[in-house]
């Protein structure tokens, strides 16, 4: 019976019956023992009554000893009486023997009270341990300096894809791939050699079970030596998710620079377009006058028709640069994709050489998509051209186009598709191709992988305009040596095929009262002098405010308006609806050199589907061609 298990009372109640019955032991035993040991018999028990009972429960027993000594054993019998010599040493030596066996009981108990509570700590203690290092998500292993595993946690085992029964005693290479164990190999063994650790390395691998996919790792290695057991302690973390989260943060970091970048780029190209097709309009507008009055002498009009030529080649650089700022007028309509490229193929073919095998492949299954036909022209020549000129000894060029949908985001190098159903063209060339810092800059305006002189840099620029704003995505893939890939990916539509109207041919000449609204004094003065070359009766406005107020006074007279779309005070949609709704017998026209607050869905929404646009710069025989349709023809206005 163990002391430090019973309960305080029945330890002091054994003591009593032990003494109790030690008594009647040592009566019975009297006439034997005799009176001149009345200890005798009781020591064994007062010492057994300590082991039990403690110190209370001892010096209980001593007490009880001493009464029953000297009242049935010491001479007289029966009474207390005060004992001789004799009696008083025996007595002292009884009470010191249990006294001091009680002690040592009593601190025999409370320390083993004490080791037994200790002993709970540390159990508690060592499964808390036990659950942690059994429940952490990160992968804990011990290794003795063999390489032989000692211990594993559950997660390194479901790493490693076996069971942590199965690792100890089991060598690393027995476990882990050759690839990982030669990746691994160099750091155990620096850590086993220098005896200091080494935290925080990175490497792939190995793959996860059932995986093809290698994974990110990051591992710490910490020398262990527990007496002459010498070994390490390994931290694996798996860092494949916390590497994809940073692959797709730069990804989008690249994104947005890449989206900044180009609209940036284009705002600026679009700015400077703008007041260069003003200026444009001048040069051109009075060189086309002043040819019309020097027509007979040669020697003006050579000279001329080299101005008109230099304006016509910078009208066209200003057209590429609002086409990559998406800031031109697209006449949008809604064509199938099949037949529209292969109406192409004549040209295409026309576009490269001889040397050069040509190869087009349609499967849009009948899909229709919203673009300018004139447009998607110059993306799929320019991009014909630029696969021929990357194959100066010949090559093979394919077009492909077909149907893709995305049921959820397409995550693509600088941008992203939405989901959705898309005509996806593809041209392939086998090239020289490109290096990835060109591919980067390939669609900025002026960047060229071209030798100096043979190219503007507007090419593919002008494509990625008209691409993004006709409301698709363009992707480049290439590898030196081995050819470029051009990817584009336009949305498309239920809606049915766009009727086109043809114009009815006029003669140039025509009559009749036009209003001219400009703000650039210059330019406003040049078109009217073109029209009154032309035969009309002129009009000038500075802007929309002054424009209503000449309507209103001459507002019978007034067959057309012609307006500036961009103007202080009131823009040239504002005007046309104000005019339509006063006067809706004057007809309206609107031009521009920046189309953005023209655009083709601003202008059917706000001008109406029939209204006439003129993109700045233009020729005179375009702008009487316009007038003459407004004036003298039944389309809607």
């Amino acid at each position: 019976m163990s002391p430090w298990r019973l309960a305080t009372p029945a330890r002091y109640w054994i003591a009593v019956g032990i003494i109790a019955l030690t008594t009647v032991v040592r009566w019975f035993l009297l006439p034997v023992l005799g009176p001149e040991y009345p200890y005798a018999g009781f020591f064994v028990p007062v010492i057994a009554i300590a082991w039990i009972g403690g110190l209370g429960p001892a010096l209980l027993g001593v007490g009880l000893g001493m009464i029953s000594a000297d009242f049935f054993f010491m001479v007289p019998q029966y009474r207390f009486s005060v004992p001789n010599t004799h009696d008083l040493l025996a007595t002292v030596v009884f009470v010191f023997i249990g006294t001091a066996a009680g002690a040592m009981s009593e601190a025999y108990r409370r320390a083993l009270d004490s080791a037994e509570r200790a002993y709970r700590l540390s159990a508690q203690q060592q499964a808390e341990l036990q659950q942690i290092y059994a429940s952490t998500p990160i992968g804990l292993g011990f290794l003795d300096e063999n390489l032989r595993y000692l211990r594993v946690n559950d997660a390194l085992a479901a790493f490693n894809g076996l069971p942590a029964d199965q690792h100890p005693g089991r060598h690393i290479s027995e476990i882990l791939s050759a690839e990982t164990i030669e990746k691994l190999m160099p750091h155990l063994v620096e850590v086993l050699t220098t005896q200091q650790p080494l935290t925080n390395v990175e490497f792939q691998g190995p793959r996860a079970p059932g995986s093809e996919e290698l994974r990110h790792v990051r591992a710490s290695f910490y020398p262990v030596q527990l007496g002459e057991l010498r070994g390490l302690h390994g931290v694996v973390e798996d860092i494949t998710a916390e590497k994809k989260a940073q692959e797709e943060l730069k990804r989008v970091e690249t994104q947005l620079r890449h989206a900044v970048k180009m609209e940036a780029v284009g705002r600026l190209a679009g700015g400077v377009a703008h007041d260069f097709n003003n200026l444009l309009m001048v040069i051109s507008s009075y060189t086309e006058l002043l040819l019309q009055q020097l027509e007979g002498e040669t020697g003006h009009a050579k000279k001329l028709r080299a101005i008109a030529g230099a304006a016509q080649r910078a009208a066209r650089l200003t057209r590429e640069l609002l086409a990559f700022s998406r800031k031109q007028a697209m006449q949008v309509q809604v064509v199938e994709i099949d037949p529209l490229v292969q109406n192409f193929e004549h040209l295409l073919r026309g576009a490269l050489r001889e040397d050069i095998d040509f190869f087009l492949e349609t499967d849009g299954k009948g899909a229709r998509i919203k673009i300018d036909p004139s447009q998607f022209e110059h993306v799929l020549l320019n991009l014909t051209v630029n696969a021929r000129d990357a194959m100066p000894n010949g090559g093979r060029f394919e077009i492909h186009t077909g149907l893709r949908k995305f049921d959820c985001e397409e995550m693509r190098s600088v941008f992203s598709i939405p989901p959705g159903e898309y005509v996806e063209i593809s041209l392939s060339d086998s090239g020289c191709g490109m290096s990835p810092e060109a591919q980067t800059k390939i669609f900025d305006p002026f960047f060229s992988t071209k030798e100096q002189g043979q190219g503007t840099g507007l090419g593919l620029a002008m494509v990625y305009g008209i691409v993004k704003q006709s409301g698709g995505y363009i992707e480049v893939q290439s590898v030196e040596n081995q050819g470029t890939s051009f990817r584009i990916w336009l949305p498309t539509t239920t809606a049915l095929s766009s009727q086109v109207a043809v114009p009815i041919a006029r003669p140039c000449k025509g009559s009749g009262t036009i209003l001219v609204v400009e703000d650039e004094s210059a330019l406003r003065q040049a078109i009217s002098e073109s029209l009154t070359a032309l035969g009309y009766r002129v009009l000038e406005a500075a802007d929309g405010v002054e424009a209503l107020t000449i309507i209103e006074r001459n507002g019978s007279v007034i067959d057309l308006v012609l307006t500036d779309a961009v103007m202080p005070n009131m823009g040239g949609l504002d005007l046309i609806q104000r005019v339509r709704a006063s006067h809706p017998q004057i007809k309206t026209m609107l031009m521009s050199g920046y189309a953005n607050s023209a655009s083709p869905t601003t202008i059917s929404e706000e001008g109406g589907a029939g209204l006439i646009f003129l993109q700045k710069p233009f020729a005179q025989a375009e702008l009487a061609k316009a007038v003459r349709q407004v004036l003298f023809t039944s389309l809607p206005v």
